[in-house]
């Protein structure tokens, strides 16, 4: 979200909207435990973090975070800061206006994103929280989601065990599932082929999706059994079911992504399958338009024909037609964009392209 235009940067108005969190956002740590023996700096900002201003502790979050590997010292007081806390709506008077403590952000916010700057010291730490169970999901989704953007592998076996623990909250087994696509570490594939069977969408689509980003040929099979399933079981829905339009827009979604994560996995064996998904003008769009690309990623031989057709179909959706034209792309190196150049050039070098079969 955009801030919003201010007409006088002398005259700044602050307004704090409260969360329902009751979570000030303040150290519990004795300010009397702050270190003497650091630098300057970082214990004048840690200070601040005690504050009575919001805005001033997120502020000085923020000033910890640039400091980087300097702020070590900083990390339990960090940590301890996390949690919604008040949203702060406005910079304040002697504030930058480059400090990003606009609209949407919160001083424990600022915490989060100070401790993914300071990275790898800040692991064991972040590990340590996201066991936690007493200070609520909502830390223990900031530190998933921390641990996912510093990449530590030291971080897999925390992440694997909060994405597939069913007393987990569904929104930090989502993050965990994210996270765990963001650190690419083979050893999360069997957990997050697991998570493709939780119970909540939103886990789902980011176990799919982070199965992809692994490329590990061991979910070709599970990702094509949820592609399948969830065929099946949007087919089925009703009107006298409740939700059916949320559950046929979140299944579609899903059969997106598990479409795109096939193709990043660049195996032959769901071909056939990604071909019957495009060609299906039953099939959902966004589905359809998921499965053009995947099969651009798998640059397998078969796919050329169904879309050249694709591109041939004047009625065609142009967001079908735009991923099949950069499929055809990816697979033959040629460029023709949408023109029908790509049939004349089919008939003629069809025979250079034996198409092996999609199971070798």
């Amino acid at each position: 979200m955009r801030p919003r235009v201010i007409s006088s940067l002398q005259t700044i108005i602050i307004v704090l909207v409260i969360t329902v969190s009751s979570s000030y956002a303040q150290p519990k740590i004795p300010k009397e435990n702050i270190p003497f023996n650091i630098d300057s700096e970082v214990r004048k900002q840690i200070e601040a973090l005690y504050s009575s201003d919001a805005v001033q502790r997120g502020y000085a979050a923020y000033k910890l975070g640039n400091l980087k590997d300097k702020a070590v010292p900083a990390i339990p007081f960090l940590i301890e800061m996390l949690g919604q806390g008040p949203t702060l709506e406005w910079v304040p008077s002697g504030v930058p206006l480059g400090f990003p403590g606009g609209i949407g952000t919160a001083p424990g916010e600022e915490a989060e994103k100070a401790l993914t700057k300071i990275g790898q010291p800040a692991v064991d730490s972040l590990i340590a929280t996201l066991k936690l169970t007493d200070r609520g999901s909502y830390v223990q989704f900031q530190a998933a989601r921390s641990l996912g953007v510093i990449r530590d592998s030291r971080a897999v076996e925390p992440l694997s065990h909060a994405l597939t623990n069913k007393d987990s909250h569904w929104s930090v087994r989502s993050e965990a599932a994210k996270a765990l696509g963001r650190i690419k570490d083979p050893a999360a594939v069997p957990p997050l082929i697991r998570a493709l069977k939780d119970p909540f969408y939103n886990a789902q689509i980011e176990a799919a999706h982070a199965l992809g980003e692994i490329a590990d040929v061991r979910a070709v099979e599970p990702l094509i059994a949820l592609l399948n399933d969830e065929r099946k079981n949007v087919s089925l829905l009703n009107e006298e079911q409740t939700n059916v339009r949320l559950r046929a827009q979140r299944s579609r979604n899903l059969r997106n992504v598990t479409a795109r994560a096939l193709g990043k996995i660049k195996d032959p064996r769901p071909v056939e399958l990604l071909i019957a998904a495009l060609m299906d003008m039953d099939e959902h769009w966004i589905v359809r338009a998921g499965a053009a690309a995947a099969l651009g990623e798998t640059k397998h031989p078969l796919a050329v024909e169904s879309l050249i057709k694709v591109l041939r179909n004047k009625n065609e959706r142009t967001f079908i037609t735009m991923e099949a034209k950069t499929a055809l792309e990816n697979i033959t190196g040629e460029k023709f964009g949408k023109n029908p150049s790509w049939q004349e050039w089919w008939d003629k070098n069809r025979a250079r392209y034996q198409v092996p079969p999609v199971d070798q």
